[in-house]
Formats: structure tokens, C-alpha cells, sequence
């Protein structure tokens, strides 16, 4: 079968045929392989350009660089490279690879292999699916394992029973899959997957590595639904016997972001850290100081998750009445900013939405064009009532009370007058 693709665009669709002309003079055959095969067959954007060559993947990326004058990093220990083009499109280049895993959760041991073995070691058969680059055949599917027609059918079918338990996170990635996707575990699949979870196939895994796949889940575009149907298959076990989230507080969290996703202000937010927090809202301090100790967390992570314990005090004090802007600036800017944004999406209490919008698009941007030098001009010394001035000038300008550079010169003439006077 021939693709289509158009969809993918002239730019890139050029940069494509370099590489298969380029592999076809130095003696190999090329594929673009994995998801972005599956992304151009569903009409869907991808950004992950997975380029297999039977033959020395890093050998082809050197020559390509050379020839297009192109940016490239080699990877020599994992036989990869990465090519960035002029235009910006990235390609990484890896050597067709067949692998076997020694013993069950172990990370894979990896040798060179064909297109057919390479693309066996996939997690579904709708990623692997590969496209020939080289000019003869270019843009013929190679479709080895039913992946095509299980696209079509919008089933999630694991290449081999043993999937799972080889490698565990492959249970997350089909949950994401068949929430992102719009698909539904095939029936064979999903039988697999419950018996790799009873018998606790994810403890066989090195906790992080499993938690840093399980908070891919925050990334997606519906993760409330991701983590209910992980929970409703016993997957959510991982993190203690008998762990339940507040269902609640992520339902509301998620409605609260999709709307604020639509404002432009909030567009470019990455709300993983957010859903994170609304995850763990009803679990004890100590619990999660033992979790992000056994899952190693970021400091991030951990530093964002200490403050849940605040946030009901917070959420209180944002609903006294006749707050200032600096005071509600006084109020956050100790806060780390994801219980912010957790604070801004968990209330439902209008001031403090209000008062938290204000201080993120403004109060905590602001800043003084004033500084040290200028107040040593003024004949302050520097010290801790210098650090005193700077801030009183800064909660003025969050107020309103001044609006520019000599409106802060003009009040911090008055100031440093007063301090000298005593």
C-alpha cells in the first residue's frame, strides 16, 4: 500500500526523500517508523520523526549533515543520532534492532536486527508500522503485524502476551493510548493486561522509571479519564495498597484548566504539576515524603507537594475582606507557583479566583526600574534598609501608587529623606 503524504507537507516531504536517496546510495534502506506513521494515517500532527535504517544509521545522519550542512548529535553508545535540518525539522536516525529482555521489568538487551524484527519490539501493532524512504518504493507501508486494520478498527493490540510483564510501562502507555486516541483495548490485550497487573507486574520495575512513565498521565488531554480507568483495572496500586485519589478535586480541576486553556493568558501553561498536586491532595504529609523518597521525585515535585498542606489556610486568607494588591502579593509570592495555580483551578469562591488572576497576570510581574545605585545617589547606604525601601517601593507600584521611573524616583526621594531623619 502506497500513503499519502501530503499531510505531512512539501518541507518535510523533501527533507524525507534526501534521506531515502541518501540510503539508497550508501547501500541501506530507510523507514520513518512508530507513531508518526500512525499520526499520518489518522490525520493527525506529529513532531516525533523516528527515522530506522537497515544499515549504519549514524553513518547516513553524518553524511546528511555534511551534504545539507545540517546540526548533528550523535549518540555512539546507542548507535543514534539526532539531525536537525535548516528549517528546523528533526530527525532521529537508529539502526533496524532486535531485543530480548532477560528477566521480566529488566530494560532490554538490543542488537542489530531488520526492519521486521525492529518494529516487533514495539508496544502496539498501530505503532509498528514503518514507511519506506528509499526512491523505488517511497511511501510503501510495511505492515507486518495487522497494525493498518487495527487503526481502522480503533483497537489497541499488543504485539505478544508477554508485553506487559517484559515491560510494564507499556500498561501505562496503552491506558494514554486508548484515552488520547479514542480507542479501546482489544479483547485479547486487555485480558493480558489485567493478569499482568495481578501479578504485580509494575513492581518489577525500578519505581522511578514506572513513575516517570505514570506522570505522562498529567500530559494528557483528559488525565481525570486516564487514571479512572487505570484505577478501575487495580493499576493505581503501585502507590500503596488501597491509594484513591479525590475524585472530586481532579474532576474540578480538570473543568477549571480545559476552560482556562481558551484564555490567552493561560494558553502556554504546562498544567502536568497542577494535576499532580490534585492527585495526591488527600494523601498525609508523611505518606508523601515516603512516596517521593521510594519514587525519587524532583525537588519540584517534592517542593510543590509540601505545600499542600497550606492550601486551605491560603485559600482562607484570599477571602478576607479589603485586601490590598500588595497585600495579596504578600500573601503569595512565598507560595510555590504550582499550589497557586492548584489554589486558582480546586476554588470555587469568586474573590479568590479574582485576587489569584490579578496577582498572576500582574502583581507578580511587576517590577522597579528604580535600583541600589540609584538610592546610593540618594544617599542611602546599602544594607537592610535599602532591601526595606526597595520593597516598600515595589508594594506601591503593585497598588497603583506609582507608575514609572520618576514617579519611583520621586517617592523614593521622600523615603530615603524620612530613614535619614530617623
Amino acid at each position: 500500500m502506497k500513503m499519502d503524504l501530503s499531510i505531512i507537507g512539501k518541507n518535510i516531504l523533501k527533507d524525507l526523500k534526501a534521506v531515502g536517496v541518501e540510503a539508497e546510495r550508501l547501500g541501506y534502506q530507510a523507514y520513518f517508523v512508530g507513531g508518526v506513521v500512525r499520526d499520518v494515517l489518522l490525520g493527525r500532527p506529529s513532531s516525533d520523526w523516528d527515522i530506522v535504517v537497515e544499515g549504519q544509521a549514524i553513518e547516513l545522519a553524518k553524511a546528511l549533515a555534511a551534504f545539507y550542512k545540517s546540526r548533528l548529535t550523535v549518540y555512539e553508545s546507542f548507535g543514534t543520532a539526532t539531525l536537525t535540518w535548516p528549517n528546523g525539522f528533526v530527525v532521529d536516525f537508529a539502526m533496524a534492532r532486535r531485543e530480548y529482555y532477560p528477566h521480566p521489568g529488566s530494560l532490554p538487551i538490543v542488537t542489530s536486527g531488520s526492519i521486521k524484527e525492529d518494529l516487533f519490539r514495539r508496544d502496539f501493532t498501530i505503532n509498528a508500522l514503518a514507511v519506506v524512504l528509499n526512491p523505488q518504493c517511497f511511501g510503501e507501508l510495511q505492515d507486518f503485524y495487522g497494525g493498518y486494520d487495527d487503526l481502522k478498527k480503533k483497537k489497541l493490540r499488543v504485539m505478544h502476551e508477554k508485553s506487559f510483564l517484559d515491560d510494564p510501562t507499556r500498561i501505562l502507555r496503552a491506558i494514554r493510548f486508548e484515552s488520547r486516541l479514542d480507542f479501546h483495548l482489544e479483547v485479547k490485550t486487555l485480558r493480558v493486561l489485567k493478569a499482568a497487573l495481578a501479578k504485580d507486574a509494575p513492581a518489577t520495575v525500578k519505581p522511578p522509571r514506572y513513575f516517570a512513565e505514570f506522570r505522562k498521565i498529567f500530559s494528557e488531554r483528559h488525565p481525570v479519564a486516564c487514571l479512572k480507568r487505570l484505577a478501575d483495572l487495580n493499576g493505581l496500586e503501585f502507590i500503596f495498597p488501597g491509594f484513591k485519589p479525590d475524585w472530586t478535586i481532579l474532576s474540578r480541576v480538570e473543568k477549571v484548566v480545559r476552560k482556562l486553556k481558551k484564555n490567552k493568558s493561560y494558553f502556554s501553561k504546562n498544567w502536568s504539576g497542577v494535576f499532580l498536586l490534585a492527585f495526591f491532595a488527600r494523601m498525609r504529609a508523611q505518606q508523601v515524603a515516603s512516596f517521593a523518597k521510594h519514587f525519587h521525585l524532583t525537588k519540584k515535585e517534592v517542593f510543590s507537594l509540601s505545600g499542600l498542606g497550606e492550601v486551605p489556610a491560603l485559600i482562607k486568607k484570599l477571602q478576607l475582606p479589603g485586601l490590598r494588591r500588595s497585600d495579596i502579593y504578600e500573601i503569595l509570592d512565598p507560595v510555590d507557583l504550582e499550589i497557586i495555580y492548584f489554589i486558582r483551578t480546586l476554588t470555587s469562591v469568586n474573590m479568590v479566583t479574582r485576587r489569584v488572576d490579578d496577582f498572576l497576570k500582574k502583581s507578580r510581574l511587576a517590577s522597579l526600574r528604580i535600583t541600589g545605585e540609584d538610592l546610593k545617589d540618594l544617599g542611602l547606604k546599602p544594607g537592610r534598609e535599602m532591601g526595606a525601601l526597595l520593597h516598600t517601593l515595589l508594594m506601591h507600584k503593585i497598588n497603583g501608587k506609582i507608575k514609572n521611573y520618576q514617579g519611583e524616583k520621586a517617592l523614593a526621594s521622600q523615603l530615603v529623606f524620612q530613614y535619614q531623619r530617623g
